[in-house]
């Protein structure tokens, strides 16, 4: 798959469960955020990045924790997926002290918070 200059691959080591994801493969959300499918879904993740494009913010071994957007994963895996394609702005560095499943817990609950 060719990256996109900002785009890296993160090979996924973990993924969190949070409203959206449910909602999404309940069917709740058909109406508002419609899937091609079929797809993985998935918004947040936290794992190693394995490939950047040439404008990325990381490199190949940086570990990151972030999510995948709901139109990005109409096109793309979600974090469900081994690897997924995920925008370089959409993504952390793994602080070390954090588990990969602290890490994958944080980036959707952090914007409800934040909302």
């Amino acid at each position: 798959v060719k990256l996109k200059a900002s785009e890296v691959v993160v090979e996924v080591y973990a993924a969190s469960v949070n409203p959206t994801d449910w909602k999404q493969r309940k069917g709740t959300l058909a109406q508002l955020c419609p899937l091609n499918l079929p797809t993985i879904l998935g918004i947040d993740l936290a794992g190693k990045v394995v490939r950047a494009g040439e404008e990325a913010a990381f490199s190949e071994g940086d570990e990151v924790f972030g999510r995948q957007t709901l139109d990005r994963m109409r096109e793309l895996n979600g974090s469900y997926a081994e690897y997924a394609i995920v925008d370089s702005s959409d993504i952390y560095r793994k602080p070390p002290c954090s588990s990969w499943a602290e890490a994958a817990a944080v980036p959707h609950a952090c914007l409800a918070a934040y909302a």
